[in-house]
């Protein structure tokens, strides 16, 4: 909730802490093909598959901002189905909403096909200034 990543601020802060991580499930199920990447989803997906439909929400251009005030930057958890489809889409919004960063989820790798899209990703997301955190691949 908006409430619960200004509290994980303020100790990412008080902590001297650089970033913080809003992980799965902000945008859905991250296994979810149908879930939207470029938008917050209500109501909230939980690990375990647990839907939580009185969850206060994420506002997550405030949490930016906020993060901002006191120097931590927000990195985003995005599974790689969604990064693969969306992530032209997603980095301006990114972008906008004041995201430093995106933690791709179980990224493929091995095959140059795979290798080549990886590059690519990270010069696009290079492009934007949103760091990156690649997660181990499937």
């Amino acid at each position: 909730s908006t409430p619960s990543a200004k509290q994980c601020i303020d100790i990412a802060a008080a902590l001297d802490f650089t970033y913080i991580l809003i992980d799965a499930g902000w945008y859905g199920d991250p296994f979810d093909d149908a879930c939207d990447a470029t938008r917050v989803a209500n109501p909230i997906w939980f690990w375990g598959g647990r839907i939580e439909p009185d969850h206060p929400g994420l506002d997550i251009e405030e949490i930016a901002r906020y993060g901002d005030e006191r120097g931590i930057g927000i990195f985003l958890y995005v599974d790689r189905r969604h990064v693969e489809r969306q992530l032209d889409a997603m980095l301006p919004i990114y972008k906008r909403w004041g995201i430093k960063g995106i933690k791709f989820g179980f990224v493929n790798t091995g095959p140059q096909y795979w290798m080549e899209w990886l590059v690519d990703a990270i010069r696009k997301c290079a492009g934007y200034e949103i760091l990156l955190n690649i997660h181990d691949a499937d």
